[in-house]
């Protein structure tokens, strides 16, 4: 079976119950895992219900009854009751005779195509690959989900660890302003220091509240994306994880080879071609089988009655070939070779956006990256710069706007290197989605 539909019947492990069926009592883990929330959310998810459903839909089309192999079989029944009132005039005499007629029969009648131009064996084929679309199509689904999922997952991460940065700051300009009243009670620092110090303070705190509020819209996408009830709490790990380095080459050929939409591309223009060759099998004879059995019986009631009873047995083959259509048979061909063009044309178009995606989602994956070892040796400078600075204020060999200086160097260090890995997780994200990876990766 597909990888998908072992995602689909994975045990919800992350909801630990329920009570009288309320959605109001699911109960979630204090700290929710990315596996576990993706389970959720595949188990929820209405777009992949909806698709799996239609993969299903394909799949029982998929049939050599549908396709036309089988016979049809009728079974027809019948009864007919008329009542005649005959006049008949001869030798100027006049004379009324009633008459009631009852006629019943029944049949079963069989109806085979055995030839039809291979239309048939065309029709059979075309319902496969329709049937292999419906589930790549309903696996497009999971992996879409997956990566929304995964995004807002990490979404909530780095809100919760900008707020965390936001925090501290305020800490730090709190520090500085207990240090700058100290010094203007004390007579050795300005009032300008004082309230330098306490509009600093505000602002960062402002920083906090703006945050707070980010925070909480990351976690409503989330639990929209999971569809759970709206104020349910819910704990992620507070950890952006990158998986080992992904390589360039590997990732190109994975993609060339699984990417679904992709695989959808070729499969819609291999549906194209089989009804390409169905149309042009319209050109040749079809020749039918048919064959039944019946039973006819008429009672008339006149002033004698008459009892008839007919049983027949039929069979025989019918022979049909158009020679005359209104050219439809020919527009139909051109119509389906042009369909069939189109179809070449969107899986070129396909592998050419990839190609083009590929490249550049690789690109911000190395930068992001690099990034992140940078802005880690940025981090220590940047920590042991404010604690230098933060002694220095303490003792007045430095000013505040110094001070501040360095405050927000740390801030804004601590910010990149957030940026740059979630930034980093998303486009990892993203190169797995799209060399088919993502699938494999939490089927597992």
């Amino acid at each position: 079976m597909m990888l998908c539909m072992i995602i689909f019947y994975l045990p919800m492990a992350a909801v630990q119950g329920q009570s009288n069926g309320d959605e109001n009592d699911i109960v979630l883990p204090e700290t929710l895992s990315l596996e576990e929330a993706i389970r959720i959310g595949l188990e929820q998810n209405f777009g992949i219900l909806i698709a799996r459903n239609e993969a299903e839909i394909a799949r029982r089309n998929h049939s050599i009854g549908n396709a036309g192999f089988l016979p049809v079989i009728d079974l027809n029944a019948a009864m007919i009751e008329s009542e005649d009132d005959i006049t008949t005039i001869s030798g100027g005499e006049r004379s009324q005779t009633l008459v009631r007629d009852l006629e019943r029969g029944a049949s079963v009648d069989l109806g085979w195509t055995i030839f039809d131009g291979l239309r048939m064996f065309t029709n059979y084929n075309r319902l496969g690959e329709l049937r292999r679309l419906g589930e790549i199509e309903s696996q497009i689904q999971v992996e879409n989900t997956i990566t929304d999922i995964t995004n807002a997952y990490f979404n909530i991460v780095r809100a919760e660890k900008q707020l965390e940065v936001f925090q501290n700051t305020v800490e730090t300009s709190r520090e500085r302003r207990r240090i700058a009243r100290d010094k203007y009670e004390l007579g050795s620092g300005s009032e300008y220091d004082l309230l330098l110090a306490r509009t600093d303070f505000n602002a960062d705190s402002a920083l906090v509240v703006r945050e707070e509020v980010e925070l909480n819209d990351a976690r409503l996408q989330f639990i929209r994306l999971l569809n759970l009830p709206a104020g349910i709490d819910v704990g992620v790990i507070s950890e952006i994880e990158l998986a080992e380095r992904l390589n360039f080459d590997e990732i190109y050929e994975a993609t060339m080879a699984e990417n679904r939409a992709l695989e959808s591309a070729r499969l819609r223009r291999s549906v194209a071609g089989l009804e390409l060759t169905e149309s042009r099998q319209q050109w040749f004879p079809t020749v039918e089988f048919q064959a039944g059995y019946g039973i006819d019986r008429d009672l008339q009631r006149r002033p004698e009655s008459v009892d008839n009873r007919t049983d027949y047995f039929y069979y025989g083959l019918t022979a049909r070939f158009n020679i005359f259509n209104g050219f439809n048979t020919t527009r139909e061909i051109q119509t389906a070779r042009i369909q069939r063009k189109n179809s070449e044309l969107v899986l070129e178009e396909q592998q050419k956006f990839l190609e083009t995606v590929i490249a550049g989602e690789y690109r911000n994956y190395e930068s992001t990256r690099s990034l992140i070892d940078l802005e880690m040796e940025n981090l220590n400078l940047a920590e042991r710069t404010l604690e230098i600075a933060l002694e220095r204020f303490s003792l007045g060999t430095t000013t505040s706007l110094e001070l501040r200086e360095s405050q927000r160097n740390l801030l804004d260090t601590e910010t990149r290197l957030i940026s740059a890995q979630f930034e980093a997780k998303l486009a990892e994200t993203e190169l797995l989605r799209l060399s088919g990876s993502l699938i494999q990766q939490f089927a597992e």
